[in-house]
């Protein structure tokens, strides 16, 4: 976004509001609870509907767990999205993480931006969250090669997509 020459984007937010949902055997984690994280939806809307209007930026935001929202479903044709700028993701757990990051996967474009907030999360262990669901996207998408961006926080990590390869 770049208030002097505004580009006609839009934003999408996926937030089940609720906290974390199903936690998967796999992921299980001392401090991670169904429920935690859980935030008031209304003055979560009102604040970014506010700096959205105030910006000029479309957005969007979609409420439930992403198993139940996006599974099985593509930005591309779900919301007509064909470039996806930059994606957060504050999903903590693997598999809500996976199902997002299979979701953007046709939106993704050189220069695209995925940022993880918990990606070292589990003490940085690569088999579990956000770290496990991107190595495992890595794999299953060869054709898609990520360098390293910004490392943020304690626990955030980005990556930016560098190439991909016929």
């Amino acid at each position: 976004y770049c208030k002097t020459n505004i580009i006609n984007r839009s934003f999408y937010g996926f937030d089940s509001f609720s906290g974390i949902g199903i936690i998967d055997e796999n992921d299980k984690h001392p401090t991670y609870k169904k429920g935690l994280f859980k935030t008031n939806k209304t003055k979560i809307t009102k604040r970014i509907k506010r700096e959205a209007k105030k910006n000029k930026i479309n957005i969007e935001l979609i409420e439930g767990y992403v198993e139940n929202t996006i599974k099985n479903k593509t930005a591309l044709y779900d919301k007509n999205s064909s470039k996806c700028a930059a994606c957060l993701f504050d999903l903590d757990l693997k598999m809500p993480t996976k199902i997002g990051l299979d979701y953007i996967k046709d939106s993704l474009d050189i220069g695209s931006i995925i940022i993880f907030d918990e990606y070292h999360g589990y003490k940085g262990n690569r088999n579990k969250g956000e770290k496990s669901a991107f190595s495992e996207f890595k794999k299953e998408n060869p054709n898609l090669v990520f360098d390293e961006f910004i490392n943020y926080g304690l626990d955030g990590k980005s990556f930016i997509l560098s190439d991909i390869l016929s």
